[in-house]
């Protein structure tokens, strides 16, 4: 029975990066505490001992002002359970019946802000419909994506470590990740651009114009190991466009080819059995709409998250400084069970 199969499963650390799926969860950047369950929940006493492991792990760890946790759980006990777990609330579900050959599972997001790091509700609000919104528009044909690209002369390609050119292109995109993200949760060096490097499964695209970086992805690799059996999840993580392009139909039309290669390149690699996911500022729709026009669908929000802060940022506070939203969105292949626009601000108690 698939249930037994699962139930015993293991998350083993990636080698470098920000995924982060430990167990039990320890602290993070940005005051969290962080990491992605080693069982799959299937019945109300794994629940139960889930959470009792959860409070332990706050405990020991008083200082953190927020919980963020993933956890796989068979659907059925997840709609018993409702959006609220003794204190951590659902703010995001991937469906992920294709990692499980068609079982009834979810991976959920689990979170917790202290008081003082609570969004305003009326900003978070009108944000979440703004980006919900992105989503209600058709996607684009993606060989009409790459066509384009091409007709303005630009390159996409992937960097490895047998690039002739590899460590002036590692310092040309520290340089941009610095200039697009001023403020971020820790400072991005070609140091430690070629440590994810070491790990041959993260796969870093860029885009050149002219023999110019102008815009760059990292698909940070980690993975799970469920019954013995290896499941790859890469986050599409770090992007970065040059102001030169950034916040026109090109600098997000970059963006949405680099995502497509990704998941192109993840497929051939990884088949079905894999969960790709980004991230994304909530406070830039455009970008929301660049992963949609790419193939990942909106899953929910993550309040509060993380510090980051990028160049020309439209002034929308959410009541903490440099402190801001991430939506979680994610490829579903074949899923019948993908959430709607709809499910997603009623998951966070937002009129559709």
């Amino acid at each position: 029975m698939w249930l037994d199969m699962v139930l015993n499963a293991h998350v083993t650390e990636g080698r470098k990066g920000s995924i982060g799926p430990s167990w039990p969860p320890a602290p993070s950047t940005s005051d969290r505490l962080k990491g992605i369950n080693s069982h799959v929940l299937c019945s109300k006493a794994d629940i139960t001992a889930f959470i009792d492991q959860m409070h332990v792990a706050q405990s020991r760890h008083p200082g953190v002002t927020r919980v963020s946790v993933r956890t796989f759980i068979d659907r059925s006990e997840r709609t018993k359970m409702g959006p609220q777990w003794d204190g951590l609330k659902v703010e995001g579900i991937i469906p992920s019946d294709h990692i499980f050959k068609g079982a009834p599972v979810d991976m959920v997001y689990l979170g917790r802000n202290t008081p003082d790091r609570l969004p305003i509700k009326t900003v978070f609000n009108k944000m979440l419909k703004t980006n919900c919104a992105q989503t209600k528009h058709d996607r684009p044909d993606p060989a009409s994506v790459f066509s384009k690209l091409e007709s303005h002369g630009y390159v996409l390609e992937r960097l490895s470590r047998s690039t002739s050119t590899l460590q002036t292109d590692l310092e040309a995109l520290a340089l941009l990740y610095k200039e697009a993200l001023p403020v971020y949760m820790f400072e991005i060096t070609s140091i430690t651009l070629m440590d994810l490097l070491q790990n041959d499964r993260n796969i870093f695209l860029v885009v050149r114009n002219n023999q110019h970086i102008v815009s760059s992805l990292i698909a940070e690799h980690a993975s799970l190991e469920i019954d013995g059996r290896t499941v790859s999840l890469f986050e599409l993580s770090d992007f970065a466009t040059s102001e030169q392009v950034f916040g026109n139909h090109q600098g997000y039309g970059l963006m949405t080819a680099l995502q497509l290669r990704a998941i192109r390149m993840i497929r051939e690699i990884c088949d079905d059995e894999v969960f790709v996911y980004a991230e994304d500022r909530g406070q830039l729709p455009a970008v929301v709409r660049s992963s949609y026009n790419a193939g990942l669908t909106l899953v929910g929000a993550l309040p509060i998250h993380v510090m980051i802060g990028g160049k020309g940022d439209p002034t929308l506070h959410e009541g903490i400084q440099g402190m801001e939203t991430l939506l979680p969105v994610a490829w579903l292949p074949g899923s019948v069970n993908a959430p709607a626009s709809r499910d997603v601000l009623a998951l966070h108690d937002v009129t559709p």
